[in-house]
C-alpha cells in the first residue's frame, strides 16, 4: 500500500484525464475541441465547439472533418462554421465513452483535436467522516449520503466497513470491521467508529461504502488520518548521479533540529519499472543517509521508510522524481511562480522561462492555448523577453485549466503542456524569534467543513542546482496535519533542522480541504509563504483581529466578484459518480487521499 501525499507540488496539474480534450500541436496549426459537458446521460445532446488556430490566431482551414468514435463504431459529425476558425456541431450521447475527433488542414498542414464524454453514473454518493484527523481511541462518526437527480434517495442496502492501515508500508493493521448504520433521514445514514486505542504508528482508517440501488451496486471510499507525535525530523532530496542512476539523500534530526549520526534508515521504493526495493543505511555525523537507486527518466517512484535512533522511531514517505542529469537538453518551459495562489475570479499571472541547458532563450515567438475542457480560456501569441521569460494571464475559472505552449525553436516545432487550478486564499501567519522554530497560526474558512489542513515544507531550488529541493517527509508525506470545524483556529509548531543552512529560502505551504463539499463550492484553500532559514519573523501585534480583518477583506472581495467554487481534486473518492470525469482530470496534483496499492 502507498500513501503518496505531496501537497506542495501536487496541486499543479500535469496530466490530462478522462473527459477532457487532448491533442498534440502540429507545427503552427492547432485544433482545439471542446464539449459543453464531459459527463452525460444516454440520450442527451452534447454540443461540440471546434477551434482552428494558426500561430495562435483563429484561421479558416482548407478542409475540416469530424466524427464521433463510440468505441467501437464511427459516426460522421456535421460541423457548421460560425466565424473565422470556429465550428460547432451536436451529437446524441449513446455509448460510454464517446470521443469527438476533428481533423483540419491549413495550408497543407494538418492537425487534429479530440474530446471525450463519459456516462454519468448514478446514484450520487457522499461519505463524510466527522473529522479528517483523529487520535487513537477517538470515536469518529461517519455520514453516508445517497441521492439521485431528484434529490436524496433511500438505498436498497448500505454496507459500510473500516480497516486500519499502518506505517511504514501501510499494510493492514486490523481486520475489516463492518459498521452499524442508523437511517436518520431520507438518503442519510450515520455510523460510529472507535479508532483502536493501541495504535502507536502513523495509521489511516480506510472507510468503504457499498450502496445497492435498483440500478446496481456502487462503491465509494473516504478516510481518516491517525498520526502519532513525531519523535524525529526527516527531510529528503534527490539528485541525478549519472545517466542511469540517481541518489536519494535522507536527513535525520532530533525534534530540536539537531542532526543525528548513526541513525538507522530503511526505505522501500515502489515503481512500475523497478518494482519494490528495500534498502538500509546509517546516517553519518551530519545526519545524512545516502541511497543510490536506478533511474529511469520517464518513471517516478514513491517511497516509504522508517528512521530510528535509540528508542525513537519515525515513519516517513516521499516522492522520488530526480532532476534531469546535467547534459544537453531540449528546450523546456519552466514555471517560475508555482507557489503563487490565485483564487477563482482573480487574474492568474503565470510566469515562465523558456530555457535550454539552463540559459534563457530570448525573443522567441510562442503560441499559447488554454482551455477548461468545456470553455476556451485563452489563445494568443507571446514572445519571451531578453532573459527568456514570458507571462500567461487569464481570469482564473472555477475548474482546472490546461495550457499548451508551442513554438518553432531551434529549427523544430516544440510544444509544452502545463495544468493550473485556482485555489482560494487561506488566512494564516508565520512567526519565529530565531528563524528556526516556526509558529504558524491560521483559521479554517467560515463555512463548509469539517476541514483538514496539511503543512508542507521545502527549500527553494536554485536556478543552477543539480540536486532537488529539500522537503519534509514526516507524517503521511507532509510536515504535519490538523483538523477542525468551520471558522476554527488552528496552529502548527515546527522546527527547521540545522542541516538547512541559514539564508536558504523555505516555502511554507498549507492546504485546507473540506471533507463536505457542496455543488458549486471549491473546498480547496491554500496559503503559501517563503521564509528564510535563520531569519527572525515578527508576529503581527494582535493576530486574531488581523485574521478577522483579512477574512472580512476577503469576504468583501467575494461580494465584488462572485466566485463559484469547485470541489478539490482528491483521491478520497468523496464525490458523486457524476463527478468522476472531473475528479480523474484533476488528479494531476499530488495524491492527497488514502493509501493505495
Amino acid at each position: 500500500m502507498r500513501l503518496a501525499v505531496f501537497v506542495i507540488a501536487g496541486f499543479l496539474l500535469t496530466t490530462i484525464g478522462a473527459g477532457l480534450e487532448a491533442r498534440a500541436v502540429t507545427d503552427a496549426v492547432d485544433v482545439m475541441v471542446l464539449v459543453d459537458r464531459t459527463v452525460a446521460e444516454f440520450g442527451e445532446s452534447v454540443n461540440v465547439t471546434a477551434y482552428v488556430f494558426d500561430r495562435g490566431i483563429p484561421t479558416d482551414p482548407s478542409s475540416v472533418a469530424a466524427f464521433v468514435d463510440r468505441l467501437p463504431g464511427l459516426s460522421p459529425l456535421n460541423l457548421t462554421r460560425q466565424s473565422v476558425g470556429l465550428f460547432t456541431g451536436v451529437f446524441v450521447f449513446q455509448s460510454h465513452p464517446s470521443g469527438v475527433i476533428v481533423n483540419a488542414t491549413v495550408d497543407g498542414t494538418q492537425d487534429s483535436g479530440e474530446a471525450y464524454v463519459v456516462h454519468r453514473f448514478q446514484p450520487g454518493i457522499r461519505i463524510v467522516p466527522s473529522t479528517g484527523v483523529a487520535r487513537p481511541g477517538q470515536t469518529v462518526s461517519v455520514e453516508v449520503d445517497v441521492a439521485d437527480s431528484s434529490g436524496p434517495q433511500d438505498a436498497v442496502s448500505v454496507n459500510l466497513t473500516a480497516v486500519v492501515l499502518s506505517a511504514p508500508d501501510f499494510a493492514r493493521a486490523t481486520g475489516t470491521t463492518r459498521l452499524s448504520l442508523t437511517h436518520i433521514a431520507i438518503g442519510t445514514y450515520l455510523a460510529a467508529y472507535a479508532v483502536p486505542s493501541n495504535l502507536n504508528r502513523d495509521s489511516f482508517v480506510d472507510f468503504r461504502v457499498d450502496v445497492t440501488m435498483v440500478s446496481g451496486i456502487f462503491g465509494l471510499g473516504a478516510g481518516v488520518y491517525v498520526p502519532v507525535p513525531s519523535t524525529l525530523l526527516v527531510w529528503y532530496r534527490t539528485t541525478s548521479s549519472g545517466p542511469s542512476n540517481a541518489t536519494l539523500f535522507v536527513y535525520v534530526a532530533s525534534t530540536a533540529g539537531v542532526p543525528l549520526g548513526n541513525a538507522s534508515v530503511s526505505i522501500r521504493t515502489s515503481s512500475f519499472v523497478f518494482g519494490h526495493r528495500i534498502l538500509n543505511r546509517t546516517t553519518d555525523s551530519s545526519g545524512l543517509a545516502r541511497f543510490d537507486l536506478p533511474n529511469n527518466e520517464s518513471v517516478s517512484q514513491d517511497f516509504v521508510g522508517n528512521a530510528s535512533y535509540g528508542s525513537l522511531s519515525q515513519s516517513f514517505q516521499g516522492f522520488f522524481e530526480p532532476p534531469a542529469a546535467p547534459a544537453l537538453q531540449a528546450p523546456q518551459a519552466v514555471w517560475l511562480n508555482r507557489d503563487d495562489v490565485f483564487a477563482p475570479g482573480e487574474t492568474a499571472n503565470l510566469r515562465f522561462r523558456l530555457e535550454q541547458d539552463g540559459s534563457g532563450i530570448p525573443h522567441q515567438d510562442l503560441f499559447v492555448y488554454a482551455h477548461t475542457g468545456t470553455d476556451l480560456v485563452l489563445a494568443e501569441p507571446v514572445s519571451t523577453n531578453a532573459t527568456g521569460e514570458f507571462a500567461v494571464r487569464f481570469i482564473a475559472p472555477v475548474g482546472a485549466v490546461w495550457l499548451d505552449i508551442a513554438g518553432f525553436i531551434g529549427g523544430a516545432w516544440r510544444s509544452f503542456s502545463q495544468g493550473f487550478i485556482a485555489r482560494s486564499h487561506l488566512i494564516a501567519t508565520v512567526s519565529s524569534a530565531d528563524g528556526r522554530h516556526l509558529s504558524i497560526l491560521g483559521r479554517f474558512p467560515s463555512s463548509g467543513g469539517p476541514w483538514i489542513a496539511r503543512l508542507g515544507l521545502r527549500s527553494v531550488q536554485g536556478p543552477n542546482e543539480v540536486a532537488g529541493p529539500l522537503a519534509s517527509a514526516g507524517d503521511f508525506g507532509v510536515a504535519a496535519l490538523v483538523a477542525g470545524s468551520a471558522g476554527e483556529a488552528f496552529t502548527f509548531d515546527v522546527q527547521l533542522p540545522s542541516f538547512l543552512p541559514s539564508g536558504v529560502p523555505v516555502v511554507v505551504s498549507i492546504e485546507a480541504e473540506s471533507l463536505r463539499w457542496e455543488t458549486g463550492s471549491n473546498g480547496l484553500y491554500m496559503f503559501s509563504q517563503t521564509v528564510i532559514a535563520g531569519t527572525p519573523i515578527l508576529r503581527p501585534t494582535n493576530v486574531d483581529p488581523w485574521i478577522l480583518l483579512s477574512c472580512l477583506t476577503f469576504l468583501a472581495a467575494i461580494l465584488v466578484v462572485v466566485r463559484p467554487r469547485r470541489r478539490p481534486p482528491t483521491a478520497q473518492d468523496r464525490t458523486s459518480h457524476a463527478d468522476i470525469a472531473e475528479r480523474q482530470s484533476a488528479r494531476a496534483r499530488a495524491d492527497t487521499g488514502p493509501p493505495r496499492k
